[in-house]
């Protein structure tokens, strides 16, 4: 017994100094892309009253120009849009204790966010958001805790290899546009803006991903939302959903699952939803190198309806700051 204790403390003791000497070396990379998170926490901070803040994952990073919202809405942006493998509860839980009277909050995030309990890719995703903003830990469900487990090792891995002081500078940027420093003051991605799109045939290639959805999932997905928007009527905040821009192609090939869902949204949620599941479909040569991500051309036009579509919105709220009527998109 003694011996097996003994080269139990030696395995543990050799483990912590493989952790000491990693952590001596390692050096996160810089101008990560979560590491926008934390310039989007300071824009929801320090933006003036009243705000148009925008929830969501990568399709509002990369399909909203706030400077023109702006300009067509007397409102403040803040996209705090990032990654659709995050979960809606981390999306939700940035807004806790910084709502204020007058904000209006638009939620619009993407189908596999709200399509399943943990969406896919959210384990490395968390892991890394974990190491570059770790006070939003908190906002983790026990079951990312274990999809975060899951992958812990392949992201040791990871460590170990950008630890390693002869792996070659270039590895270890991040490839523009996914990078904090390609977000403007209000939270959009824009270089992007500047850079030739995927061939829209590349585009289409691409798989619509769930191809079903977990109508557990969704139900809580519902609750939240419903939550916030109650929440948010006690504090003088307009909650409003919004589906997510989609290529038309992806659209089609998941059009039974969407029709779906968006049966159960409709008939299930509580806040006003301000546009169609097609409203925000553009052609495969709108998008820059994924169904989600809009290209200069389809940034411009999806703005711009989501402007027009707020604008509605806008115009039927009552003096409490509550939406006038229960169907505000007809």
């Amino acid at each position: 017994m003694r011996l097996f204790l003994f080269k139990l403390a030696c395995f543990l003791g050799i483990q912590c100094l493989i952790a000491g000497m990693l952590a001596l070396i390692y050096a996160p990379v810089p101008d990560h892309y979560l590491l926008a998170a934390r310039q989007k926490h300071s824009l929801l901070l320090h933006q003036p009253s009243p705000r148009l803040i925008l929830v969501g994952g990568s399709n509002l990073a990369f399909g909203v120009d706030s400077g023109l919202l702006a300009r067509r809405v007397p409102y403040h942006p803040v996209n705090l849009g990032l990654h659709a493998s995050l979960p809606l509860k981390f999306m939700i839980g940035e807004l806790d204790g910084h709502l204020i009277r007058g904000d209006v909050v638009v939620l619009s995030p993407e189908y596999k966010v709200l399509g399943a309990n943990t969406p896919s890719g959210a384990g490395p995703i968390m892991l890394e958001l974990s190491e570059y903003c770790p006070e939003r830990f908190k906002d983790f469900s026990w079951a990312h805790y274990c999809a975060m487990s899951d992958e812990f090792f392949p992201y040791l891995r990871r460590i170990v290899l950008l630890a390693n002081p002869l792996l070659p500078e270039r590895y270890r940027r991040p490839h523009i546009p996914y990078a904090a420093s390609c977000f403007n003051e209000l939270g959009d991605v824009t270089a992007h803006w500047y850079m030739p799109s995927t061939p829209p045939a590349d585009i289409e290639r691409l798989h619509l991903t769930p191809r079903s959805y977990d109508a557990q999932a969704l139900e809580s997905a519902i609750r939240q939302m419903n939550r916030l928007g109650r929440n948010g009527r006690r504090q003088g905040v307009v909650v409003l959903f919004a589906y997510p821009s989609l290529a038309e192609k992806q659209f089609h090939e998941g059009e039974s699952t969407l029709r779906a869902m968006q049966a159960v949204i409709e008939r299930k949620l509580e806040i006003p939803i301000i546009n169609e599941p097609t409203s925000y479909c553009f052609p495969s040569d709108h998008y820059y190198d994924f169904y989600y991500h809009l290209n200069r051309t389809g940034v411009s036009r999806r703005t711009k309806q989501l402007a027009a579509d707020l604008e509605v919105v806008l115009s039927k709220l009552s003096p409490k700051g509550s939406v006038e009527g229960d169907n505000i998109r007809n």
